[in-house]
């Protein structure tokens, strides 16, 4: 199988590409960090599958397309899309900058529109594919002090629901990926407003899960075909009391809120 993934220099997107390179997969990583994304070649390579790596801003239309347009002409086009780059900013909404939400937009939604743009068309004409888009819990709860990236993976997260539905008919599968915090770099190469080091920190110490179970448990997800995939205790606890009294999410949320005021600055 050939499968794309966005986001492949590091955390999750590494993750995923060792692991299914592991599984015999070919595989087509996109990144903007070239060091890094030469690294994650590494690593496939040495886990016995082959790679190409495209050095490409997926929040540029016009360079998705071209990506596309590569593809094809190097690999014959792609069996599996996996769209998994992502930012962070932390901060509550007064204190965000509008141009951080034209940012983080522009690479955790609008990126996923031009990929899914660029390369649904071609698995619908074959009558199989699948698409997989990685979201967040932060995606089916709307987490205090994380207040755009909510916005733009509730987004994520609505679109793949109407997907899947537009096409279970048309042999494309489709897979909404919401893992819990995880403990990768993007809490690190965050843009902050408001909240120093300690927030960092509390987030890592209480929320995060293990990298590889993280890996291993959407891995498990993505094969067996299920549509949501959510990684990881915290995620799952949350989600389900969320559905079992909004009430008390909603309060529980309030007071982590409250609690996470110690780390303003």
């Amino acid at each position: 199988m050939r499968i794309l993934i966005t986001g492949a220099a590091g955390g999750l997107g590494r993750g995923l590409a060792v692991a299914f390179a592991g599984r015999g997969h070919d595989l087509a990583l996109v990144d903007i960090d070239r060091a890094a994304l030469d690294q994650t070649a590494l690593e496939v390579k040495a886990a016995g599958a082959d790679c190409r790596c495209y050095v490409v801003d997926v929040s540029d239309r016009a360079r998705v397309q071209e990506l596309a347009d590569r593809i094809v002409s190097d690999i014959e086009g792609i069996d599996m899309l996996i769209n998994n780059a992502g930012v962070l900013v932390v901060g509550d909404f007064v204190d965000t900058p509008i141009e951080e939400w034209d940012w983080l937009m522009g690479v955790n939604f609008w990126g996923y529109v031009y990929m899914i743009k660029a390369f649904l068309p071609g698995m619908i004409e074959r009558g199989s594919g699948h698409v997989v888009n990685v979201s967040s819990i932060g995606g089916l709860m709307g987490c205090p002090i994380e207040t755009t990236y909510a916005a733009s993976k509730f987004a994520i997260s609505g679109m793949t629901e109407a997907l899947y539905n537009e096409l279970r008919d048309k042999g494309v599968k489709v897979t909404l990926v919401c893992p819990s915090s995880v403990a990768t770099p993007i809490l690190s190469t965050a843009h902050h407003f408001g909240y120093g080091e300690g927030y960092t920190q509390e987030i890592r110490r209480y929320w995060s899960m293990d990298l590889k179970k993280a890996i291993a448990e959407i891995v498990r997800g993505i094969e067996k075909g299920s549509f949501l995939v959510i990684a990881g205790k915290v995620g799952k606890i949350g989600y389900y009391s969320r559905r079992f009294s909004l009430s008390l999410y909603l309060e529980t949320q309030r007071r982590i809120y409250v609690r996470n005021q110690r780390y303003r600055v």
